[in-house]
């Protein structure tokens, strides 16, 4: 069977929101920036910006300053609504790749299906083996022969049996089943 592309870039709203997202990434990363250089052109940090801007008319006006840290303190509000913007925007990322992975399941329920069926005949034929080595086994051990040197490998038992409704294979099928994806009668 082919296998179908699957890509969330397939998916317009999810591609439209996880641009819009990397646009809002770009713009605090230009934000951050530009606080940095501004940050770097005010030497005299231990002062609050009332006396900052009094020292720079005392010292000559130099109203560069003055409007360097009103610009930094507009860039670090600006740096918060849009890290803000950018947690909103990761929910509807998510919810966009949610729509999307849910439309693109939908198209590969049947190949899907078609795994969990081939998956669930060679579970049942190997319950049904591991049953039958089992008691194989079993038959040795009360026969008391020495086998565990003599009779290797030793067969896993991790899938249980499939008269036990608490196995790991059963619960597969169980599932399986419940979910629409098999008909267990018609593999038993």
């Amino acid at each position: 069977m082919a296998k179908q592309a699957v890509s969330l870039g397939q998916n317009a709203e999810w591609m439209k929101e996880n641009a819009r997202l990397a646009e809002l990434q770009t713009e605090l990363a230009t934000l951050a920036s530009k606080s940095e250089k501004l940050q770097a052109g005010l030497n005299d940090t231990n002062f609050d910006r009332l006396t900052r801007e009094a020292k720079t008319l005392l010292n000559g006006s130099d109203l560069q300053l003055v409007v360097a840290a009103r610009d930094l303190e507009a860039i670090g509000h600006q740096r918060e609504v849009v890290a803000r913007a950018i947690d909103l925007q990761k929910r509807v990322v998510a919810n966009a790749r949610y729509k999307a992975s849910a439309a693109i399941c939908a198209g590969l329920l049947p190949e899907y299906r078609g795994l969990v069926r081939e998956v669930a005949r060679a579970a049942i034929l190997l319950a049904r083996a591991a049953e039958k080595e089992e008691a194989f086994m079993d038959h040795l051990k009360m026969s008391d022969i020495a086998f565990a040197s003599h009779l290797t490998p030793v067969i896993f038992r991790c899938i249980g049996r499939l008269s036990d409704p608490y196995s790991p294979v059963s619960h597969f099928l169980a599932e399986a089943e419940e979910f629409g994806l098999i008909a267990k009668e018609t593999l038993l």
